[in-house]
């Protein structure tokens, strides 16, 4: 079988006109009841121009892609206009190369001026630029929109070419578990969900005091759902799981096990040793760690072999390294002790259900979701270079820590968690002595200063 029939075979539009009724992907968002689009905007064709949708397994890339598709034919795109390939089955950038051509080809023979073609999982092709870039100098993208798709950004890592001048406006998209915001929106509840910009809510006590009052009349509804949130976390198989069954299936958390070893599996790694790995960082949740410590603790021989398997976890995104902060140079001490957290509470449930590692107490659980969170607010950048280097924390020599700290109008600003029940004027002090300006993210306190603090459950609701 040739690339162009694979091609046809992938792209079911071309020859039947109620495809969307049987395709798995399209029939289980709707199954989920979970009305829910990572771009619900959707994209135009242009032609010549390169998006890449980066995020982990499971994340609902495919899906998103073929209601796209969907869309652009109900509103009387050419269906042959359309194309979709997996790159799972192939290895090579020939072998992609080659797929590239016959879409082109087809393109030309059938007289059509412009076209989508959406290549999916791309990163499981070792050096796909190398195609691409190829594909698109030869000058054979000009009537073409690529849409790529990938679970890793490890191509990234690895100074790979970026193609740049070549994406001729193409965007760099990255699809992330669903935030608290969503969730709440999605599972139970029918009116609105309070959302405010989070630099206008701490300009004054006005705009604080408004929010607060907003928040306050659902928080009830919010409180709980952050309870569920933190069993649940934002994957869309295990909130429609919850929605329609009131937890996650022993399935969906095995196929959710299945995505953080995917990408190791995929490098030859050896899963034992993440395992261990993985379990130490859960253990260390909210602990500045190095990797010469994991290292004795789990008994490896090498420092760097946790580095590269952490690395990976990341690049998979699937998991969150905070490096300190140099105030002074407002530059990371890459040397120093690392904060890692996972990208959704979902993975405490799979280490804690499936392989016994002891859960963390909630405390530990509002600082990783306050992390990414926090993380969110950089969102285009991260899906730019596939890593995040905007969100650090802080430590004194004499000891004090804040959990996160950014550089807010290159001033530093420090977000301190403290999931208790009680915040005291001495809980202030590391963010006021330390840095000078931040908030507290509490329990339960709501409350206007110097130091504003918010409740988690209303933090999560706020935006950049």
């Amino acid at each position: 079988m040739n690339y162009i029939e694979q091609i046809a075979i992938s792209s079911p539009w071309w020859n039947d006109e109620v495809w969307h009724i049987t395709d798995r992907n399209i029939k289980a968002a709707k199954s989920s009841k979970l009305n829910f689009r990572h771009l619900p905007e959707g994209i135009k064709i242009k032609a010549s121009a390169i998006d890449i949708i980066r995020g982990p397994r499971q994340i609902g890339k495919t899906t998103e892609i073929k209601l796209i598709i969907n869309e652009l034919i109900n509103k009387k795109t050419n269906p042959k206009a359309i194309g979709f390939f997996s790159c799972d089955i192939i290895s090579k950038p020939k072998d992609l190369f080659e797929v590239l051509k016959s879409f082109y080809q087809h393109l030309k023979i059938n007289k059509i001026k412009k076209g989508l073609f959406a290549l999916d999982e791309i990163s499981s092709v070792k050096d796909w630029q190398k195609a691409v870039k190829n594909f698109v100098d030869l000058g054979m993208a000009e009537r073409i929109h690529l849409v790529l798709t990938g679970s890793s950004s490890i191509e990234l890592k690895r100074g790979y070419e970026r193609m740049p001048g070549r994406r001729n406006g193409g965007k760099d998209y990255l699809f992330l578990p669903l935030s608290f915001y969503e969730f709440c929106r999605l599972v139970n509840y029918k009116g609105s969900i309070v959302e405010e910009k989070f630099s206008g809510v701490i300009a004054s006590q006005r705009n604080f005091d408004e929010f607060k009052n907003n928040a306050l009349m659902k928080a009830d509804f919010y409180r709980a759902n952050l309870r569920n949130y933190f069993k649940i976390g934002g994957f869309l198989r295990a909130v429609s799981d919850f929605v329609k069954e009131g937890d996650i299936s022993q399935e969906t958390l095995l196929i959710y096990q299945s995505v953080l070893f995917s990408e190791f599996e995929k490098y030859r790694k050896n899963l034992s040793m993440l395992m261990r790995v993985v379990s130490e960082i859960m253990r260390n949740i909210a602990t500045p760690v190095s990797f010469n410590a994991i290292m004795k603790n789990i008994e490896f021989s090498s420092a760097n072999t946790v580095k590269e398997y952490v690395e990976m976890l990341n690049m998979a995104y699937l998991g969150l390294e905070i490096l300190c902060l140099d105030i002074s140079k407002k530059q990371p001490f890459n040397k120093k002790n690392k904060k890692m957290y996972f990208i959704d509470p979902i993975i405490f449930r799979i280490l804690s259900d499936k392989f016994h590692v002891q859960y963390p107490g909630d405390d530990k659980i509002a600082e990783n979701v306050c992390a990414v969170h926090v993380s969110k607010f950089f969102l285009s950048e991260w899906a730019s270079f596939g890593v995040l280097n905007k969100v650090f924390y802080w430590k004194s020599k004499k000891g004090n820590e804040i959990d996160f700290v950014i550089l807010k109008n290159n001033k530093p600003f420090g977000f301190e968690v403290k999931y208790q029940n009680t915040v005291s004027a001495w809980d202030e002090i590391s963010i006021k002595k330390g840095i000078g300006d931040g908030i507290i993210v509490s329990k339960d306190t709501f409350e206007y200063g110097q130091i504003p603090k918010i409740p988690l459950w209303a933090f999560l609701l706020l935006k950049i």
